[in-house]
C-alpha cells in the first residue's frame, strides 16, 4: 500500500502520552511537513511555534487547566479528569499553529492543512499526536501575556490550532470510517 495512505489509515488521536522526549530530528521533520503545506495564493499566512521544553509544555497544561477551573466549565473538567486530569495529556512536545489576522483567502483553512500535514508526518515517524484546540486556554488566562512573550509570539497573529506530539505506551485505534458520509455524484 502507498505510504501516505498507510499514515492516514494509522493516524489516531492520543490522549495518554508517556512524556518521553521526541528526537529533535523527528520534530524538525514534522515542522518541515507543516511548512510544506499548500496555502491559498501561496500566501503562507501562518507561523509555527515548536515547543520542545517539557517543563514549558507542562506549565501550559497547568495554565489551561487553571483557565478551565476559573471559567467553571464542569462538563469539560469532568471529561479531562476522566482522561487523566491533563489538558495536554503529558505530551513532550507541542506545536502551535498561528494565523495572520489580516487579509482574505481563508487562513483558517490553510492552518488546518498545516496541522494535518504535521499530524500525518508524526504518524509516519512512529509518533503519536493529538490535534488540539484546548492548548489555546493556556493563552487566555492569568499569565497569558508573559507566556506569549516567552514563546516569541509574532505580532498580528492569533492561535489557530495546536498539535501535541510524543510517544505513548498504548497502541491507538483509528476511528471507524462511516461510508454513509460519502456521497458520489
Amino acid at each position: 500500500m502507498n505510504l501516505v495512505l498507510e499514515a492516514i489509515q494509522a493516524r489516531c488521536t492520543c490522549r495518554d502520552f508517556n512524556g518521553r522526549p521526541v528526537e529533535r530530528e523527528k520534530l524538525e521533520d514534522i515542522a518541515r511537513a507543516g511548512l510544506q503545506a499548500p496555502s491559498a495564493m501561496n500566501l503562507q499566512r501562518w507561523r509555527i511555534i515548536g515547543i520542545t521544553d517539557k517543563q514549558l509544555v507542562d506549565e501550559m497544561d497547568a495554565a489551561a487547566l487553571a483557565f478551565l477551573v476559573e471559567r467553571g466549565d464542569s462538563a469539560v473538567l469532568q471529561r479531562i479528569r476522566e482522561r487523566g486530569g491533563r489538558v495536554l495529556y503529558n505530551a513532550s512536545a507541542l506545536f502551535l499553529v498561528l494565523l495572520d489576522q489580516v487579509g482574505d483567502f481563508s487562513p483558517e483553512l490553510d492552518c488546518g492543512i498545516v496541522v494535518e500535514n504535521m499530524a500525518l508526518a508524526a504518524t509516519a515517524l512512529g509518533l503519536s499526536s493529538d490535534i488540539n484546540a484546548m492548548c489555546s486556554m493556556a493563552l487566555q488566562g492569568i499569565g497569558a501575556e508573559n507566556l506569549r512573550e516567552r514563546l516569541y509570539w509574532p505580532e498580528g497573529f492569533k492561535f489557530a490550532i495546536g498539535l501535541l506530539v510524543g510517544y505513548t505506551d498504548h497502541e491507538g485505534c483509528p476511528h471507524e470510517i462511516d461510508e454513509r458520509k460519502l456521497i458520489w455524484v
